[in-house]
């Protein structure tokens, strides 16, 4: 066994065998996702920051609650967000585990239940079809004057438009923005009677088919078969000024930002209000997965934006057929 490893040289390593495909998916034969090789590299970047600063390299053996104490408070202290920090420890985790698989060590201090942080409640909004409706019906061209400090010229306004069509593509077909804003008339596939896009998912290699509405069909057209071009950074605040324009702008106790409702909109809205509306239509999960290209159905369910009213009448159609049992006929 190969004794005292320096754990960053060992994450360069691996990161470098999972962007080559040396290193797979855990049982799987893909190749690691770029957004997971992504968090592993900021978690890296992290470290080096870390080790700088304390002026001590870390070895493999040295990674233990010692470790994510100091290493979580300079994290604090850098001014990361609590999931973030979660993010970044799992990472380390990952490697630590990766570690002791390939024999470079035998510590398992790391599998310490407090190791990586738990994850902290996060507001998460989504729009119901009305809204999505009364999105869609807005007069972008005819508003003017200026809103959250954003002049209402023809260039902005159109702009605007451009992330309203966007932003309600993905609000329809389930994607990530990384997916949506890619979608374009030759991914459209006919099976049978229906008409499908067709598209490899960025993120995570899944290969999905999304029903294709009329909405998307008018959409591509009016943009010449592509999604217009808008970066992430100039969508999430366009998004928020559009529900600004809506009068979107109230704050409700189940907000624990204290953020406004438009403030809270972004361009990850849009797939979260796809999985809602569809289950709150009576789409099976199953059916959702299949487009959404979530894995299990407990992760599906994590992610839908239900309050305890609606999470009680979801319950109560999913178990309909069971209420039932008993009943005399």
């Amino acid at each position: 066994m190969e004794k005292q490893m320096e754990l960053t040289p060992f994450m360069e390593r691996l990161i470098e065998d999972m962007k080559v495909g040396k290193r797979l998916k855990f049982r799987s034969s893909c190749k690691v996702s770029d957004g997971y090789i992504t968090n592993l590299k900021s978690a890296l970047v992290r470290l080096s920051e870390f080790e700088k600063v304390s002026g001590r390299t870390y070895l493999l053996d040295d990674v233990g609650m010692s470790f994510q104490r100091e290493f979580v408070g300079f994290l604090v202290r850098k001014g990361l967000k609590p999931n973030t920090i979660k993010t970044r420890m799992s990472s380390i985790h990952v490697v630590m585990r990766e570690a002791v698989d390939r024999g470079m060590t035998e510590n398992r201090d790391f599998d310490d239940p407090d190791f990586v942080p738990l994850q902290e409640p996060v507001d998460s909004v989504y729009l119901t079809e009305k809204q999505l409706e009364e999105l869609k019906n807005l007069k972008i061209d005819q508003c003017e004057g200026k809103i959250c400090g954003m002049r209402l010229c023809m260039r902005n306004r159109k702009m605007l438009e451009m992330t309203r069509d966007l932003f309600l593509m993905g609000c329809v077909t389930g994607q990530r923005f990384s997916d949506y804003r890619r979608i374009n008339d030759k991914m459209v596939v006919c099976i049978g009677r229906y008409k499908f896009i067709s598209l490899k998912q960025k993120k995570t290699g899944t290969d999905v088919l999304i029903p294709v509405n009329d909405y998307i069909m008018k959409t591509l057209e009016n943009y010449g078969g592509v999604m217009p071009n808008v970066g992430l950074a100039t969508f999430n605040r366009n998004v928020r000024v559009l529900g600004e324009m809506m009068g979107w702008t109230w704050r409700t106790d189940w907000m624990r930002s204290g953020k406004r409702f438009c403030d809270m909109l972004s361009s990850h809205t849009a797939r979260r209000s796809f999985a809602t509306n569809a289950y709150q239509r009576g789409v099976p999960l199953k059916s959702i997965m299949a487009v959404t290209g979530h894995r299990s159905e407990r992760s599906l369910r994590m992610y839908l934006k239900l309050d305890s009213r609606e999470k009680a009448l979801m319950a109560a159609r999913d178990f309909s057929g069971f209420l039932k049992m008993g009943v005399a006929r």
